[in-house]
């Protein structure tokens, strides 16, 4: 059974519910060769009952990159603009919380779906994540879905090595990913609830979107880390990660060429993750810090 708390159901039970008075049942039309349900469309512009309970079938959390959120407690979002085009259709349609759905509307966030639904996310920095929908081959077979097109985890295409020569000028590729980890450094060293500083670069505010903590603007940035002892994702940054003054007194090459951008500050960065998320340092999974 899948929901806000998914379990297993024995035969039993679903024997029992089947034969109870006034049960309605819904066949879900699953692609064996992809695992995703097969679309259904209409032609108006506010999806029908149907078709919003198709969509969340198909996808059961919001398609933001790592997002959790259930389907149901979101909204529907035509990924091309209905203005532009976007048809009314199950192709076009994903759930997103509404904290995502709001940025992908102030164009922080621009997305992309193809004919698989798989939608390709393009953040600030130009870097890419994909999300698909719900992999149901998990309950068939009793093996782990496939992984996800691209990186399974959200992150964005690794950039090659750099030439150890320091001559050579770093890629634009390089360089977008050298500002998103800057930005992350100075995220994850920002006091718990501090507001965005430097009013001459904002003015008129030191928040995104709105002066309000209530405000989806404080939602929309949430730190968390994969933890090394389970491979889950909780919340605060990754045991490694350095102040951004540190980082900005880094060789650029040499966070490039690391296996994870934060080793190049640490010579046991594995190992030292792996005590701290031991020791319980990590804080657990809870509600975004700010």
């Amino acid at each position: 059974m899948i929901g806000r708390s998914s379990c297993f159901v024995p035969s039993e039970e679903i024997a029992r519910m089947v034969g109870s008075a006034g049960t309605t049942l819904y066949r879900l039309l699953v692609d064996p060769a992809d695992g995703r349900c097969i679309e259904r469309s209409i032609a108006r512009y506010k999806p029908d009952a149907a078709m919003r309970r198709q969509v969340a079938a198909a996808d059961l959390v919001s398609r933001a990159p790592d997002g959790t959120l259930p389907s149901g407690d979101g909204q529907l979002d035509h990924v091309t603009e209905y203005l532009l085009g976007g048809p009314t259709s199950e192709p076009n349609l994903q759930s997103l919380d509404t904290v995502f759905h709001a940025m992908k509307t102030q164009k922080f966030w621009a997305a992309q779906i193809d004919e698989t639904r798989t939608v390709t996310w393009t953040s600030f920095f130009d870097r890419l994540y994909r999300t698909r929908s719900h992999d149901y081959r998990q309950y068939l077979s009793g093996r782990s879905p496939r992984p996800r097109p691209s990186d399974d985890t959200g992150s964005a295409e690794r950039p090659p090595p750099a030439s150890p020569d320091a001559s050579t000028p770093l890629s634009a590729e390089a360089q977008r990913h050298l500002a998103s980890v800057l930005v992350y450094a100075a995220l994850c060293h920002r006091k718990a609830g501090g507001p965005l500083e430097a009013a001459d670069d904002d003015p008129g505010g030191d928040t995104l979107g709105g002066d309000d903590r209530s405000t989806e603007a404080f939602r929309a940035v949430w730190v968390r880390h994969t933890r090394a002892r389970d491979g889950r994702r909780v919340t605060g940054p990754h045991p490694s990660t350095p102040d951004p003054d540190t980082l900005l007194g880094t060789e650029p090459r040499a966070i490039l060429r690391a296996e994870h951008w934060t080793d190049a500050f640490t010579p046991d960065a594995g190992e030292s993750a792996l005590r701290a998320d031991e020791a319980g340092t990590a804080q657990d999974d809870g509600p975004p810090p700010f």
